[in-house]
């Protein structure tokens, strides 16, 4: 067997294994909306304020291995974090109506766009990547063990 043989053997399988590697490799977003710290039930001072607490729920097994789970999040066009698995951002932003960007890569860019409405002093975004998009559901609390379960993501340096 020539050498053209054994090339095509290692390379092959190391071109299609290629994506797997680059899977999760996300560039964080920008932070242009500055992170709040402080407990996450604590409401804001301004009556007229949501404490937004959008937390990372993706499953580990199916988007932690790779790091693909790490989502970016936006508000209206704005860079929230980049929040990974088991991690949360708060923001304390005016009531009204927004939407979030979110986006993971895994073999592909998957960016998806969702609609909220803010009308209470403490509201909890649940985020988590799917196999081909995003998904975000606002609830009206924090699940069990919130705070044994995440983390709150680090504020990036500009």
């Amino acid at each position: 067997m020539g050498s053209k043989y054994w090339k095509n053997i290692i390379l092959h399988p190391a071109l299609l294994s290629l994506p797997l590697f680059l899977a999760g490799c996300l560039s964080p977003v920008r932070n242009e909306i500055p992170l709040a710290s402080g407990s996450v039930v604590e409401k804001p001072a301004n009556t007229n304020d949501t404490r937004l607490v959008i937390y990372n729920d993706s499953d580990f097994l199916a988007f932690g291995m790779d790091g693909s789970g790490r989502i970016n999040v936006k508000l209206n066009g704005q860079g929230v974090a980049q929040v990974n698995i088991g991690h949360y951002a708060q923001v304390i932003v005016p009531q009204g109506k927004y939407q979030v960007d979110l986006v993971h890569l895994d073999t592909a860019t998957f960016p998806s766009k969702h609609e909220i409405e803010l009308n209470t002093p403490v509201s909890f975004l649940e985020i988590f990547a799917t196999i081909t998009s995003n998904k975000a559901f606002l609830v009206s609390r924090p699940p069990p063990d919130f705070d044994k379960k995440f983390k709150p993501v680090k504020q990036a340096t500009q």
